[in-house]
Formats: C-alpha cells, structure tokens, sequence
C-alpha cells in the first residue's frame, strides 16, 4: 500500500530482517522456544490508567531507533500497571484475546513453514505453533468468544483466508475464502460472526469489505479510498453495530502519510462520521501492515489508536467514540507503538 522510497531505515536490526527478508527465517541456529518468566518491567512513561478504565490493553513497542526491535506490552487499567511480556522471538501483529489471558502473533519458524501463527500466555509462557502452513502466515485475530483464531497466509497468487481452534494441529482448520491480489491487516469478527477486513479486488483499490464467517455475502462498506488516501485497521464495535476504521492522506512521492483521520459508521457502511483528525510528521515508518490501527475498548465507549509522533515514532491516544477526551497514553521518545488491541 505505501511507497518503499525513503524507506531505508526499515531495514534496520530484526525488524528489517523480520518484515522485510525471507531469508532471515533460515537462521543456521535457530532459538529455542522455551517459556520465559514474567518479568515485570513497567512502561518508564507515567500511564493514565484510570483514563483507560477497563481490560487489557496490549500492543508492540519498537525502537527507540539504535534498538530496533523491543517486545510487546500489555497495561492492565484495572490493576494499576504495565509489563513487558518478553516473547521469544519478534512477533508481528499481537492481537490479546478476549478474556485477557492470551496473545496471538506472527513470529519466524525457522522452518520451511516461515512465519508461523503463535499463541503466548499474558505472562510470555507456553509460546505454541499453531498454523505451520506453507507460506507467510500473517496477521492473526480472535473471535469473540476465545476459541478461534483466524490469519490469513501470503501464497501468491492465493491468499486464503483460514480460521481454526487455537491449539497446534486442530482438526477444525478450514478456508474461509480464497482471495486474489491481497487482503491487509486483521480481520475483525463481530459478536453475531461477520468479519470485516480490508482487501484489494483490483490493483490500487483498496476498500472495506464486510463478510459472513462462512465466506458468503462479501459486499463493500466504503467506496474506493480516493488517489493519495488509505484505509486502515476495520475493526467491530463489541455490540456489533457500529465500525471504526482509520484514513491517511499520503505523500505520492515517499509514501509517508501527513494526516490521519479516524472514523466511525454503522455495521450497514451507512452514517459514516468523522471523530478526530490530525495532521502528523510525515517522516519515517516501520515496516509492517500494522503500523496504524485502532481498537475499541470492552464497553464500547471509547477508541485507543496510535498516531506518529515523530521521526520513526508513533504513541497511544485514547478518545471517546463521539469525538471527545482525547487523552495520550503512551509518549516514552523515539518509539514506535503499534498493534494495539484491548481485552475485557
């Protein structure tokens, strides 16, 4: 979706190996995947939890820039703190599953699989393959009860969409639908099993599409983003009525976006409205399909979403859903946070 050129920091440490070169994931002497323990690091930034209110609010942190890659974090509004989770590896895309307890990412397998779908405890214990698909599996998600995960897998010229139990090996595995060209982020399941996600039918043509679980039924909420603007992060209400989503206008020549813009419209793509916009540092991004997004939080009252900062620097913002106070949360200098999603 973005321009590669002025993108050369991407290319730094893990990230750049992770996101960016296949080749990485052959390492001669791959890790072990072993349960780490919880070690407590609290985020060195004052946190307004009681801004927060509920659940767990997870997502990844990189940087600052002469450490390219950090870990996850999880802050716990009800609790008081944050922790760093210490995953095993680099993980892509953490998405914390509905009832807290529980982390899906991407993370390189070390084998011909490539990137594989792994779950983790809140805590960075009990890391588990659960996909070991041919390919590039990315970009997992939850329903909203717990018990599934669904990813997509980059296997061009297909790219199907599965969904399974979130355990190694299931039984339940299956193909939701094979697209052509490219689909982009998460997919978001509502609490009556429709999903909602962003695809590619046509070359430049991104737009929002809302789908049943079965596959069936897949029309578009939102027209073609216009020359110069994305799409970003779709993602359900917990009530399933209403949609939130991100737009940048770009930069044409550096891909880099200048303005960020969030909104909301019903389940329908009817009663589109803007919350907030902001004009932002178009210089510097990392690598990834998940560098903005947004998530709601458990009551649906509220949106956190990441905004750039700066050079190479994005921070958590917390808004109610019609547009008021607007509060920052995350703002430690120089680091990207990205991936955000929030539990119960």
């Amino acid at each position: 979706m973005k321009s590669q050129t002025g993108r050369s920091l991407m290319m730094l440490g893990i990230v750049g190996c992770f996101f960016l070169s296949v080749s990485c994931a052959k390492s001669e002497s791959p890790p072990a995947y072993q349960p780490l323990p919880l070690a407590p690091s609290c985020l060195p930034e004052q946190i307004p939890f009681s801004d927060i209110g509920e659940g767990r609010l997870v997502f990844d942190r990189i940087g600052p820039e002469g450490n390219s890659y950090e870990d996850v974090y999880v802050i716990d509004a009800a609790a008081g703190t944050s922790w760093k989770v210490n995953i095993p590896s680099v993980m892509d895309g953490p998405q914390v599953s509905p009832d807290g307890s529980r982390i899906a990412g991407v993370m390189p397998s070390y084998t011909d699989s490539l990137y594989d779908v792994f779950t983790i405890e809140i805590d960075g214990t009990q890391p588990q393959n659960i996909s070991s698909l041919a390919g590039q599996d990315r970009q997992p998600s939850w329903t909203p009860d717990g018990q599934r995960v669904l990813f997509w897998v980059m296997n061009p010229p297909d790219i199907p969409l599965y969904i399974q139990t979130a355990t190694p090996n299931p039984p339940d595995r299956a193909i939701i639908r094979t697209f052509s060209l490219q689909i982009c982020g998460p997919v978001s399941v509502s609490n009556d099993l429709r999903a909602v996600f962003l695809w590619n039918p046509g070359w430049g043509q991104w737009q929002i599409f809302r789908m049943n679980l079965d596959g069936t039924d897949a029309v578009a909420l939102a027209p073609v983003a216009p020359t110069g603007r994305h799409y970003y992060s779709p993602v359900w209400s917990p009530d399933g009525t209403r949609i939130a989503y991100l737009m940048t206008e770009e930069n044409a020549s550096t891909g880099e976006y200048f303005s960020l813009e969030l909104f909301v419209m019903d389940a329908d793509g009817h009663d589109v409205r803007s919350v907030a916009r902001f004009n932002t540092d178009a210089d510097g991004a990392w690598a990834g399909w998940n560098d903005i997004s947004v998530c709601w939080s458990p009551d649906g009252t509220k949106l956190a979403f990441n905004k750039k900062e700066g050079h190479l620097s994005s921070h958590i913002f917390l808004i109610n859903s019609d547009g008021t106070g607007l509060v920052q949360l995350t703002s430690e200098p120089g680091v990207t946070d990205r991936s955000l999603s929030w539990s119960r």
